[in-house]
């Protein structure tokens, strides 16, 4: 009780006080400003698994038409492969080979990318958390003020 009373009594001390108090203010928002970068980075990180994800699976799906239609054709027919701007003569076995190791590349792939995805979902989260504690926080220790 007298400490208290001494704090009320000399200004200046007072005044020390509110200082440590600002300078908690700032480790807290640079606290803030970090975790809310932490989360714009997970963020992006996802958006791109996401992206990735998708395009492998639009590979996938591509080639699975491709073999579909390859498979059609008949036995006897000559078919060709776009290298760039050209077209090479191969023979049909090899091409439906080429288009079935792609979907499983593909699939492999886009597990890959899920698995990744979920993990930075669950980083991400987490981080959120901590970011709305620290946001709680502050606006709390504000109001004190």
């Amino acid at each position: 009780k007298l400490q208290f009373l001494y704090f009320i009594v000399h200004p200046r001390r007072y005044r020390h006080a509110k200082m440590v108090s600002q300078q908690e203010m700032q480790e807290k928002q640079k606290a803030l400003l970090e975790a809310e970068q932490k989360m714009q980075i997970l963020g992006s990180q996802v958006s791109t698994l996401e992206a990735r994800a998708a395009g492998y699976n639009k590979e996938g799906r591509r080639s699975l038409f491709t073999e579909r239609e390859l498979n059609e054709t008949p036995d006897d027919s000559r078919v060709f492969k776009s290298v760039g701007r050209m077209f090479v003569l191969r023979p049909k076995a090899s091409l439906i080979e080429e288009q079935k190791n792609r979907q499983a590349t593909c699939e492999e792939e886009v597990k890959k990318a899920l698995e990744l995805m979920e993990t930075q979902k669950k980083k991400l989260a987490d981080a959120n958390e901590d970011f709305n504690k620290l946001y709680i926080s502050f606006t709390e220790d504000l109001k004190k003020k």
